[in-house]
């Protein structure tokens, strides 16, 4: 492991594991960056299909190299506050088989932004495909707005828009397109 103090906070980590055996082997290399007001790390990993001695290992990670045999997988988080107002949270992963026919795809972004005192915006955008069954069968992308404003003593609003298609490719479910708008007050002053 490589670790360094950059100016400003932020700090760099750099790891990799590597373990082999006469049936295969597993590898990883993960990189993150912490600094105030961010948090990224990006890794890859892969484990042979004839690879069984991960329980053996003494890795925080063992259990993942278990349940990776034959698999290979890149991942990027990553957490930022780029001011008082806004933020990103997201997460990017890809997996594919190592000579086997798999793959899985995951996109996770959330933004949060507030440009003035009582008014936000929220974006969601939430995408998991892949070809094991249970991923064809849950295989969906959604994206969701939400735009609110608090009006004071006048009250708030609220309004949400919500796209979701799936996949079909096992289970044949209908896209959802949903638009709300909500408004709450008081009415009296009990």
């Amino acid at each position: 492991a490589f670790s360094a103090d950059l100016s400003s906070g932020r700090k760099l980590t750099v790891n990799a594991m590597s373990a082999e055996t006469a049936q295969g082997s597993a590898n990883r290399t993960a990189a993150e960056l912490i600094s105030k007001n961010m948090d990224l790390t990006v890794s890859a990993r892969k484990v042979d299909q004839g690879f069984n001695a991960a329980p053996q290992l003494i890795d925080p990670e063992k259990d993942v190299f278990d349940k990776m045999q034959g698999l290979k997988s890149t991942e990027a988080r990553l957490k930022w506050q780029l001011s008082s107002s806004l933020k990103i949270d997201a997460l990017f992963s890809d997996g594919e088989g190592v000579g086997v026919e798999q793959n899985k795809l995951i996109r996770n972004l959330f933004m949060a932004w507030s440009p003035s005192k009582g008014t936000g915006l929220e974006m969601t955008h939430l995408e998991q495909h892949g070809s094991d069954p249970l991923s064809t069968m849950f295989a969906s992308v959604t994206d969701q707005l939400v735009l609110t404003r608090d009006f004071g003593k006048l009250g708030k609003i609220k309004l949400t828009d919500l796209r979701q298609e799936f996949d079909g490719s096992l289970a044949k479910q209908p896209g959802l397109e949903k638009q709300a708008l909500q408004f709450e007050t008081k009415l009296n002053s009990t």
